[in-house]
């Protein structure tokens, strides 16, 4: 492959992901990291593997999510990439016995590597940038914890209040702009890259 096609090949694995993701395709949703690839959102981290596994689970007690992308910001080296995709991810639930709509705005940090002429995933770092929740219906008004609420980081707070409402653990350090979090992935990324380091730091 040239730099051109790598850089096509790695812009349609993100997209691709979105897709089969958000449409249940779930084997070959598998093919999209590498088998000891790992993943850290909002509601999980881990393996990936295991992560497949927790979205088909997860799928069974809320109803589907819709991951919207915009232009990914890629840099090569060799087998290696850096990825940084903007990401808006919509989703519907029930807080309080009230269906509302939650959109949290963000970006996908991705460490990807080429084996055998394919690029996939080796890493994923979900980077949060702000949030909000409507009611599905107009008008209604939500009944919102106001400590709860504000014990979560803001920029997904909402995110995280709805997730939490339905029994998932949410993390409290995850990357957002400007966070020690985030210099701490940005790091790792770079001395990956430059190989002067495993892509765990």
């Amino acid at each position: 492959m040239n730099e051109f096609q790598d850089r096509q090949a790695i812009s349609e694995l993100m997209h691709h992901w979105c897709f089969w993701r958000d449409q249940a395709r779930w084997d070959e949703l598998r093919t999209a990291f590498h088998p000891e690839g790992t993943i850290n959102v909002t509601w999980f981290t881990g393996l990936f593997s295991d992560f497949v596994a927790a979205s088909i689970e997860m799928r069974k007690r809320r109803s589907g999510s819709k991951h919207w992308l915009g232009g990914s910001l890629i840099r090569l080296e060799g087998n290696r990439a850096l990825s940084e995709t903007n990401v808006m991810i919509m989703g519907r639930s029930v807080v309080h016995d009230i269906e509302v709509d939650t959109v949290a705005y963000g970006r996908f940090f991705d460490f990807v590597e080429r084996r055998d002429g394919v690029w996939r995933i080796l890493r994923r770092e979900a980077i949060y940038e702000k949030d909000r929740v409507d009611p599905v219906v107009a008008g209604t008004v939500v009944p919102f914890d106001a400590k709860k609420l504000a014990g979560f980081p803001p920029p997904y707070r909402h995110l995280a209040y709805s997730l939490s409402s339905q029994g998932f653990t949410v993390s409290p350090d995850l990357p957002t702009n400007d966070s020690a979090s985030l210099a701490k992935v940005h790091a790792q990324g770079e001395a990956w890259i430059t190989g002067k380091s495993a892509a765990w730091g």
